[in-house]
């Protein structure tokens, strides 16, 4: 377990490091003004990371709840069906 995080956080050292170098930095002109993004590389790295990771959370959350009600939506269904097999049964 030690080995495969010390080989995550040194494949991420690495990653990060080879896009601060590549990436230089990024000028926007903004309302008449000019922007400098320094090492933009890594921020919007960082940025797609953390929105991806926040949209996985979201979709998680609505399965979960999609399932919470699905099974609760069973159980009243089936509740009212073995009501009406009973009801139907005495009526037989």
């Amino acid at each position: 377990m030690a080995v495969g995080l010390l080989k995550a956080v040194l494949s991420a050292g690495i990653y990060i490091g080879i896009h601060w170098n590549v990436g230089g930095d990024l000028a926007v002109g903004v309302f008449g003004y000019v922007l400098t993004v320094p090492k933009y590389l890594v921020i919007a790295v960082a940025t797609y990371s953390a929105l991806l990771t926040l949209a996985m959370l979201v979709v998680a959350w609505l399965a979960l709840l999609l399932a919470r009600t699905r099974r609760k939506l069973s159980s009243a269904l089936s509740g009212r069906i073995c009501a009406n097999a009973m009801r139907l049964q005495r009526t037989l």
